[in-house]
């Protein structure tokens, strides 16, 4: 799965993290801004260093035991993935990147998640 370049982002305190573009796109604290910007990217970062991915001895991400930070939309799962983990599950991101677990999903994608042009295909 194409991740995207790596992209440096700096929170209000100077700190930087270097990411992916879909990992910090998808990462569940991250949202994009009126002018487009994404924001609080060095947040989930930092969050995600502590975080497992919930593929375990499937994920091929390196390092597999951190930085997944991809939660599942139901609030009571705890199981978080990383973006290529995610996507390995079928998961196919929309524009609201949302994200459901395998146990929780019904369908590959969210149909809230819809762009425009498809909505008008159904």
């Amino acid at each position: 799965a194409d991740l995207g370049a790596l992209v440096s982002f700096r929170d209000h305190n100077a700190k930087v993290a270097t990411v992916h573009e879909v990992c910090a796109a998808t990462s569940s604290e991250v949202y994009a801004d009126d002018a487009g910007f994404l924001c609080n990217v060095v947040a989930a970062a930092k969050r995600g260093r502590s975080m497992k991915c919930a593929l375990a001895g499937h994920c091929q991400c390196l390092p597999k035991k951190s930085g997944a930070t991809v939660g599942c939309g139901n609030a009571r799962c705890r199981k978080t993935y990383h973006a290529r983990c995610a996507l390995a599950t079928g998961w196919a991101f929309g524009p609201n990147q949302s994200f459901w677990c395998p146990k929780h999903r019904l369908a590959d994608h969210d149909p809230d998640d819809l762009a425009p042009e498809d909505a008008l295909l159904e």
